[in-house]
This record gives structure tokens, sequence and C-alpha cells, in this order.
């Protein structure tokens, strides 16, 4: 009998892996799931330049001597379109988010500043062209590819997926599992305790591996030592896509998965 390293036996389980067609769920149901599409951008993000603190849409150029006094002549809010433009020495108040006013080519933040009376503000510190400004799709441009098949779904994706509107998602499907434990020493848990018996952990161990990487597998049972029924739980479990079986696989005279499995059809890799 010819005996595969580790290395070499994963090797082989990925090669017969098939990719399973895709369904559409709801993106509030897709986390964990694995993206089966490719996701573009439907906008620009940010869809203007804004900023990224709060403070004072400015025109640099009017900070050569610090402190510097401007004169406040608009509010600007998250949301707000800017309705005035900025000539020397002037300035818009601006909160994070905001867009920034035609004129202003830099953003300060309210802690460098210092209110005075008659709406008008101190600088008290010089910035160059950009400071705090977020630009124009400097998250991402509209069409530009975000995401791709492939992809585990994590909080982060959900929200990149919520960013570009998807409120449905194409997902791969997932695996239907079985789990089978084998063995005349195995002690179900709604068994009674007998002192000669071994409790079966190993459904139970691979159910949560399963459950882990969020698939609900079908715990099949134990399959006794007995060709038959040994064959019949086989039978079920070979309706799915993947059956992990544990115990029965050595060559003792009693170890009938393998020979069972083959009977049945299967290929042994």
């Amino acid at each position: 009998m010819e005996y595969l390293s580790v290395a070499a036996a994963q090797q082989c389980v990925l090669e017969s892996v098939v990719v399973f067609a895709a369904e559409q769920v709801k993106l509030e149901q897709s986390l964990g799931r694995v993206l089966a599409e490719k996701v573009c951008a439907n906008r620009d993000q940010p869809p203007c330049d804004i900023s990224a603190m709060d403070g004072y849409a400015l025109r640099s150029d009017d900070l050569g001597d610090i402190p510097a006094t401007l004169e406040i002549i608009e509010d600007i809010k998250a949301g707000d379109l800017p309705s005035k433009t900025l000539a020397p020495g002037q300035c818009a108040r601006i909160m994070t988010g905001a867009p920034l006013p035609q004129g202003a080519d830099a953003v300060i933040r309210v802690e460098d500043t210092n209110a005075l009376p008659d709406n008008r503000v101190q600088i008290n510190q010089a910035v160059k062209p950009g400071n705090d400004i977020r630009r124009l799709g400097e998250n991402m441009f509209n069409g530009e590819v975000v995401l791709t098949p492939g992809t585990e779904i994590t909080p982060g994706v959900i929200g990149v997926l919520a960013t570009v509107k998807r409120a449905q998602v194409q997902v791969y499907r997932r695996p239907r599992v079985a789990i089978l434990s084998t063995g005349n020493e195995l002690e179900g848990l709604d068994e009674p305790v007998d002192p000669n018996k071994i409790p079966d952990a190993n459904s139970y161990a691979l159910m949560a591996q399963t459950q882990a990487l969020g698939i609900e597998p079908a715990l099949l049972g134990i399959a006794r030592d007995d060709p038959d029924e040994l064959a019949h739980y086989l039978r079920r479990g070979l309706e799915y896509v993947v059956m992990l079986v544990s115990g029965g696989t050595s060559v003792g005279v009693h170890d009938y998965v393998r020979p069972t499995i083959e009977a049945l059809g299967a290929q042994m890799l």
C-alpha cells in the first residue's frame, strides 16, 4: 500500500474539489459566504472633494502670515452643498464629510484655530494645498472592480457591498456535509453511560469545525462494525457533497470502511 504525505493528501483533496453553482442571498444573510461574482463601484466615492476634518475650508495662500484672520462666509454641514465661492481672506466653516466650496484648496482642523467675534476666525497654523481633503474617487471610482469572485464575505466586505448598494449578492452554494462515526466501542450522547465504551466526541468536534465554516452538517450517528449496517450508513452519506467518516479505516480485520466504500462504487484516492 502506498502512503501519502499530509501535503500530498491535502493536494489530492484540493484537486478533487468542484466549484458549486451560485445562488442569490440578501446582503444581511451573506456573512461568511463566498462571493461568486465580480462587484463594481456604482459611483465615485467620495462623489466630490470633501473635508476629512471638522474645521475651516480656506485658501492656503491666505496663510502667509500666521496667525491669520479670515472671514467666515458660510457654514457647510455634511450633506449640504456649498453655495458660495471663497474670495481672498475668506473661509467656510466645514464639517467632516462636507463638500469643499469653490476657491478652497485646503482644510484646517478646528483645533488649530480660535473663534473671533463678527464671523471671523484666527488661523494658528499654515497648511499646504490638499491638507485634510479627501479627493473625489479616493475610495473607489465608478465602474472600478472592488470585489472579485472567491472573496470571503467578512464584516468589512459587507461594508463595501453596502457602499455600492448591493442589497442582493451572488454567493457560491454551501456544500451539504454528512458526518459519520464508526465502531462498536462508541457511545452516543443519548445513550446510558457504559464504562466499557468511549463517548463519540469525533462527530461533535467535526460538527463544530463544519459550523465554523458556515456550513450546517448532518450528523448520521454511529455505525457499528458490521458491513451491512456500515453500508446502510455510507449510502446515506454518499448522497451528500462531502462525507466525513471517523474510525474503521485502518487495515484490521474489522476495519470495514475502506472495502465497503469501494464496494459502493467510490474511488479511493
